[in-house]
């Protein structure tokens, strides 16, 4: 036992924990990569290319090649549209990116004045801008299929219903089910 006492080393200061490897994730324009239905962000060099994701049972390592990017405590299994954001990974300048808030904004502003409403909320909702592009861009998106005029009377139909931050998920059902056009063509009342 002496002889192999010599050859023993000190055990690792971190314990091992067994891991899984995801790959080919990409890091989209607001500098976050997707897991579990969840958002955690990556430095802004890294947008664009896939990067690779290993996630013990405590956090989330982001890999962009062999280079280890910042960790994130893993979020819980029931946490759903979740940001975990380090303020270091976000950009100092805008340039880089496709899309930034004052073009988000503007796009809204052209549809109407309720639709603009709606992205402020949705902007209001998040700790970071950034974190608000896709949900906003959802939203404007609808404009292509069912026109400017519908989604700005359909975002006035979901700030009406009382919704702290109307989404996609609240405004896309009023243009499928035409609500928006049945209640532009409701008579007013007239008083008398």
């Amino acid at each position: 036992m002496r002889e192999e006492a010599d050859l023993l080393r000190p055990l690792p200061a971190v314990p091992y924990e067994a891991c899984e490897w995801v790959r080919g994730r990409k890091v989209q324009q607001n500098c976050h990569v997707s897991h579990g239905g969840n958002f955690c962000s990556a430095p802004f060099r890294a947008v664009g290319p896939t990067v690779d994701l290993t996630v013990t049972g405590t956090a989330l390592e982001i890999w962009k090649g062999s280079e280890s990017l910042p960790a994130h405590a893993l979020m819980p299994p029931c946490a759903r549209n979740r940001y975990s954001t380090h303020e270091e990974d976000m950009p100092d300048g805008k340039a880089w990116q496709e899309w930034d808030a004052g073009r988000i904004r503007r796009w809204a502003e052209r549809i109407g004045p309720d639709c603009r409403a709606v992205a402020e909320r949705i902007f209001q909702s998040h700790a970071f801008e950034e974190q608000a592009f896709n949900a906003c861009l959802a939203v404007l998106r609808l404009s292509r299929r069912h026109g400017s005029a519908r989604l700005e009377g359909a975002c006035g139909m979901a700030l009406a219903s009382g919704r702290r931050s109307p989404c996609c998920h609240d405004i896309e059902p009023i243009l499928k089910s035409g609500q928006d056009s049945a209640a532009a063509q409701q008579p007013a009342h007239e008083e008398g």
